[in-house]
């Protein structure tokens, strides 16, 4: 009777909250369409109005970009300007048909978070690149004041750069990290102590008691929450241990000589002995073991459902990207702890593997918003930009969402200090068994380890490579096709290139303009330069797998 009552329960929960998605995206849709780019030149009491648009719906960042909208227009009224921010959003799943249509529409909000390809950015952004290389003014009696724009940022920008066109159609805010996320009262109530397990084997043992006193008390307590709609769980689970477990090959089988093992070096390494196939393998009998404590139906269940049942006490731990840390630790009735993933350590079966933790440096910061050449407000709309994305604005926006702030010499406060990147340990390793679930070779991979899982198979390792076989050819394919579009993408770069060197030659160019198209020839070069090692490595990849 309990559990038809919690699917019963669980049911309209997700059927409200499809309800409330839908109305939300007609809202805002409405809002923005409103307030868009003609927004910019409406007036409201005299008011000069910008607008906002993004997809982010985690508690708390909407509430700072709000503090940080309204002291902006503080600064602006006491310099005698009447400014309103407008800030709008539209739910995750809507969001890429909403942005091409807004930008085919040509009635965008004034700032929006980028969606898309590079060649949408190019058609109907504002190229960024002649102002990131200046100091953000807003940055001045702060431990960046002087630095460029770019500089200040923790990755330089580099996530910005748009690898096709080598411009900088966007700025980013925050940057994350993977945790595990646990309901302390319910773990100390089923184990009798609160501590949070370290190593795999802890964690399976803890799970084991889990789903023991689930049985015991008729009552559905998972250990595991997953967002299994997306595959978001799975294919996270799967990068950590799989690089926990080859960690070192960085270390000796780069064939291309950038420090990082290729998926065509590591076939090659199991190909001339150097590395044992079961080493790539190992990690389907790792997330067999952990599935099977899993939620019931966690193939259908998104990201909602599973933050739900953590919040109403029905899962012990929930594996996290960062991005929903404040929500999950808000929302729930309980004390929640926070640690990374348990490594797999002296696990008895998995232990022999082990090559030691993962670092999380090199941090890719996200959440980039972009000002469409359809604004008819674009200094202010940028010096909006720069506002937030200043030091202490950056640093007050992620504190309210508890995001990683994306710029230098930021604090990780409160909650973030358990969020805040593992600097030691190895890099992570490329898996060339498994591509991204996106591609239809990807999407089968994962439908075989979720099958796994469900029939608890004891040849789990040996079904996972049969897969891989199985599905080489379409593989290949695939590889194929993202090696041609890489071609057209350098042809686009190489008209690029030609059309700044004509500008270059210009007889009457001002310094400044000079400086930003030899600056944008340098980072073409580079990008151009990128996708050839690219281009490189998947003709390898595809060799090897032909050798296989």
């Amino acid at each position: 009777m309990a559990a038809h009552e919690e699917e019963t329960q669980s049911s309209w929960f997700y059927k409200s909250g499809l309800v409330l998605a839908g109305a939300c995206y007609l809202v805002s849709a409405f809002y923005v369409n409103f307030f868009g780019a003609s927004g910019s030149s409406l007036s409201l009491g005299g008011e000069r109005v910008l607008t906002v648009a993004h997809w982010q719906l985690e508690d708390g960042f909407r509430e700072g970009l709000d503090e940080a909208f309204r002291e902006f227009e503080k600064i602006q009224a006491q310099r005698g300007v009447k400014v309103r921010v407008l800030q709008s959003t539209v739910p995750a799943r809507g969001y890429p048909q909403w942005f091409l249509t807004q930008m085919i529409g040509g009635n965008p909000a004034d700032i929006i978070e980028l969606s898309g390809s590079s060649a949408l950015h190019y058609r109907y952004f504002t190229p960024l690149s002649p102002y990131i290389g200046k100091p953000n003014p807003y940055n001045e009696g702060t431990p960046l004041e002087g630095m460029t724009w770019k500089d200040s940022y923790l990755d330089g920008m580099e996530s910005s750069l748009d690898p096709v066109y080598a411009e900088y159609y966007g700025v980013g805010l925050g940057f994350f990290t993977y945790r595990l996320h646990v309901n302390l009262e319910l773990l100390e109530k089923i184990t009798g102590s609160a501590k949070m397990p370290t190593d795999l084997k802890e964690w399976l043992d803890i799970c084991q008691q889990v789903k023991g006193y689930s049985d015991r008390v008729g009552e559905p307590i998972s250990a595991i929450g997953v967002r299994g709609f997306d595959r978001g769980t799975l294919s996270s689970l799967l990068s950590y241990y799989y690089s926990q477990m080859n960690g070192n090959l960085n270390d000796y089988e780069s064939g291309l000589c950038d420090g990082k093992a290729g998926q065509s070096d590591i076939l090659a390494g199991v190909r001339d002995g150097r590395i044992p196939l079961e080493r790539l393998t190992a990690v389907a009998g790792i997330v067999r073991d952990l599935g099977q404590y899993f939620m019931d139906g966690f193939t259908a269940i998104d990201l909602e459902q599973a933050k739900y049942m953590f919040y109403t006490g029905k899962v012990v731990f929930f594996p996290e990207g960062s991005w929903n840390t404040y929500s999950l630790v808000r929302n729930s009735r309980f004390k929640v702890g926070i640690v990374p993933l348990p490594v797999i350590g002296n696990h008895p079966v998995y232990g022999k593997y082990y090559t030691g933790k993962i670092a999380e440096t090199g941090a890719r910061i996200g959440c980039k918003f972009g000002i469409p050449k359809a604004s008819r407000n674009f200094p202010l709309a940028l010096e909006l930009w720069q506002f937030v994305t200043s030091y202490r604005q950056n640093q007050a926006v992620m504190d309210r969402c508890k995001w990683l702030p994306g710029v230098k010499h930021a604090e990780f406060r409160g909650i973030l200090e358990s969020c805040k990147p593992e600097m030691e340990g190895n890099l992570s390793v490329a898996n060339p068994l498994l591509s991204s679930n996106r591609s239809s070779s990807g999407r089968k991979q994962f439908e075989c380890l979720e099958s796994i899982i469900i029939e608890h198979a004891a040849d789990a390792e040996a079904r996972f490579l049969q897969s891989f076989n199985d599905n080489k050819e379409q593989l290949r394919e695939e590889l194929t096709e993202v090696i041609t579009n890489g071609y057209r993408a350098n042809f686009e770069r190489e008209m690029k290139r030609s059309q700044i060197s004509l500008g270059l030659q210009r007889e009457r160019i001002q310094p400044e303009e000079k400086d930003r198209l030899q600056l944008m020839t340098t980072l073409g070069e580079e990008s151009y330069a990128e996708n050839i090692h690219s281009l490189a490595g998947n003709r390898m990849y595809i060799r090897e797998l032909n050798d296989m």
